[in-house]
């Protein structure tokens, strides 16, 4: 199933805490976008989005305050990627950070 308005939405949960965590799995063959998200930190501490644990940063580093947090609404267009396939969504956050996310896999990469 190539990129587009198809593909399922499928949604996590964040319960973030100090260092790496993984998101969403990997999954043989797929490549994940992220649609929206929603980060809420229970200290002030930082949050990077990266694709592979302790991998390559696909965001900037996003400085949250203590109960602060960011909201991006979803939209088919998308925040951001995967770059290739089999990778994991992590987050490496300096601090504990809740929240959730929407997104979908894909099993091609086309543009």
């Amino acid at each position: 199933m190539a990129k587009g308005e198809d593909n399922p939405i499928k949604y996590a949960v964040i319960n973030a805490a100090n260092g790496n965590n993984t998101i969403v799995a990997a999954v043989s063959g797929h490549q994940l976008r992220v649609l929206g998200y929603t980060l809420i930190a229970t200290s002030a501490c930082t949050v990077t989005f990266q694709d592979g644990a302790g991998g390559t940063a696909i965001t900037g580093v996003m400085p949250l305050a203590a109960n602060g947090g960011i909201s991006v609404t979803p939209t088919y267009v998308g925040c951001f990627e995967t770059a290739t396939e089999n990778t994991l969504l992590n987050i490496a956050a300096t601090g504990d950070v809740d929240g959730h996310l929407t997104y979908q896999e894909f099993t091609e990469i086309t543009t």
